[in-house]
């Protein structure tokens, strides 16, 4: 199991968004996305994708990777941020309340 970094969005003292990832010699792999949701379409997604493609950048890795779920309806966001869908598997991790399939989907930004 890969051990992961936190990075925050702070405004006044209050943490607003925040994501984890962890670096190999290739990539940056995201994970554990989440925004207050007062604080959603404001721009700290973006922020936060901001300040990791500098950690790429500082690292020498020219990927970004994440897994979400579709059915969360996060694909649209991440392609606004920059993502694409490579890959779409059915979740063998997440499970729907009312027994529908969950999808899990593999999305990468290359880094300039």
């Amino acid at each position: 199991m890969p051990r992961f970094t936190y990075v925050v969005a702070i405004f006044r003292q209050t943490i607003v968004g925040t994501a984890a990832y962890f670096l190999t010699k290739k990539k940056i792999h995201i994970s554990q996305w989440a925004t207050h949701p007062q604080w959603q379409r404001r721009g700290i997604a973006t922020q936060l994708v901001d300040h990791l493609e500098e950690i790429a950048i500082q690292a020498k890795v020219s990927l970004m990777t994440l897994w979400t779920v579709e059915e969360s309806g996060n694909v649209p966001i991440f392609e606004r941020l920059g993502f694409k869908s490579v890959e779409k598997k059915v979740s063998d991790i997440f499970q729907s309340t009312k027994g529908d399939l969950i999808h899990e989907v593999l999305m990468v930004k290359s880094i300039p």
